[in-house]
């Protein structure tokens, strides 16, 4: 889905999320519930939530610059983490609340009439808050594993190696293989191990020629290859080979 098609489902987010909001909040000033209360303030959270994707998703999709080489898409992380914070706050205010009106009860105006039961509104506004607690706290680990360069998960890897190895050659190899993802774009780096006879020519267009395979299995994916000669042992640092649980060596070839 394109980025002028996400900024307009955002938009009808925010206006959504108003109407709610107003609806809700007279609702809580007629019947006093701390219920709806709550419940209003969640869609206030998610009024914050549909504001910030919209100022993100326009940010991110500006192209790349000679201050942003990469893109702009890490806003997103950065904004997913300060709409984290703040439901988080959300959340803690809501429970807090809360907890007061279940401590020192006050009769409702309408609403408790279907069950009679006064304890309920504040369980279910603690309930709410639960609920909103959970989402910030997701928000922050997302933002949290996408400005460490969070790498893609197993299943991914495993197919972009796949896909790596099927247009190798025999007597070429890979290593040192990191991924990671800005937004909506993936990112994927490796060694491409041939052999130290090969000419620059021909190690150039080897790398043309994997690039253009992975495109069409991951077109989504960019793709950087550093060239390196199989037989140098400097081609092999056994330290940097282990943190990224590689081997530091070249795989014997079968008989």
């Amino acid at each position: 889905m394109s980025s002028h098609s996400l900024r307009r489902f955002a938009l009808l987010s925010i206006a959504a999320a108003v109407v709610t909001i107003g609806m809700k909040s007279a609702a809580s000033a007629l019947t006093g519930s701390v219920g709806l209360f709550s419940d209003a303030l969640e869609s206030g959270v998610n009024l914050l939530a549909a504001v910030t994707a919209y100022f993100s998703l326009w940010y991110a999709a500006r192209p790349a610059d000679q201050t942003h080489t990469y893109g702009h898409e890490k806003i997103e992380y950065f904004a997913s983490g300060l709409e984290g914070i703040l439901i988080l706050f959300a959340g803690v205010g809501t429970a807090a609340y809360a907890v007061d009106r279940l401590l020192y009860p006050r009769p409702l105006q309408s609403l408790v009439t279907v069950t009679g039961i006064a304890i309920l509104d504040p369980l279910l506004a603690i309930l709410v808050s639960f609920n909103i607690l959970g989402t910030g706290f997701r928000l922050v680990r997302r933002s949290f594993n996408g400005l460490m360069d969070h790498a893609l998960p197993q299943e991914v890897q495993r197919e972009l190696r796949s896909a790596i190895r099927s247009a190798l050659p025999p007597g070429t190899d890979f290593h040192a293989l990191r991924t990671r993802q800005a937004g909506a774009k993936t990112f994927a780096e490796f060694h491409l191990l041939v052999s130290g006879d090969s000419s620059v020519r021909n190690a150039h267009e080897l790398a043309h020629r994997v690039e253009d395979i992975l495109r069409g299995t991951m077109p989504e994916m960019n793709v950087t290859i550093h060239v390196e000669p199989i037989d140098e042992p400097s081609s092999w640092e056994a330290a940097e080979l282990a943190r990224l649980g590689e081997p530091s060596a070249p795989a014997e070839a079968p008989p």
